[in-house]
């Protein structure tokens, strides 16, 4: 007798056991695995599809802020990111010395003092372990308005400087022509470099 006679032969509650025990076991062995694997591709696609619409949804503002960076890098040039504490105060003051006489500016005054930058993103981003620390060098001569335009063009395209915290331009007070013909200004300002600095270090 052929499987299928035997099958056929055997009561209808039997039969209906088989049948149903059949069904179980298609739906756990290929339906359910079937059902769970496109569940994970239908949450991997829509956790894409949001990724996407976060991204198109600040797209104008990311296209606005890289703009703003390639605009900065064209005017101002690269900034080094903060630097080691014991070469790094060396290579600045030798760089702002350089330019200085570089554009003829002689008499030229000066002091340093360091400043910790404080608790801002940029400090928490080296970790618990690091500070950083602006190293600022006050500055004080006299110079023609040529001489001053183009020193600070040319310190603000350097990537040691990190920022000119404070210029202050003042015109040479007197009424003689000798200092009128002169054009002289007094200026003040400050030049920072960073410096990366780990905490409980000496100094």
């Amino acid at each position: 007798m052929s499987l299928t006679a035997r099958y056929a032969a055997l009561p209808r509650v039997t039969r209906w056991v088989i049948f149903t025990g059949a069904l179980i076991a298609t739906y756990f062995g290929v339906v359910e695995p079937v059902l769970d694997r496109t569940n994970h591709l239908s949450a991997r696609a829509d956790a894409k599809s949001a990724s996407l619409a976060a991204y198109e949804k600040n797209r104008a503002s990311l296209t606005a802020a890289d703009a703003a960076v390639k605009l900065g890098l064209a005017r101002f040039g690269m900034v080094e990111a903060p630097g080691d504490p014991e070469g790094r105060p060396v290579e600045f003051n030798r760089m702002i010395d350089a330019l200085l006489d570089e554009h003829e500016i002689s008499g030229a005054s000066s002091t340093s003092r360091t400043v910790p930058l404080g608790n801002v993103p940029l400090s928490q981003a080296f970790g618990p372990d690091f500070r950083v620390d602006r190293l600022v060098r006050d500055l004080q001569f006299e110079s023609t308005p040529e001489a001053l335009t183009a020193f600070l063009a040319d310190i603000e395209r350097r990537p040691l400087v990190t920022t000119v915290s404070r210029l202050n331009v003042r015109a040479e007070e007197g009424r003689d022509a000798k200092v009128a013909a002169s054009r002289s200004l007094r200026i003040s300002l400050a030049v920072e470099t960073w410096l990366l600095v780990r905490k409980g270090a000496r100094k």
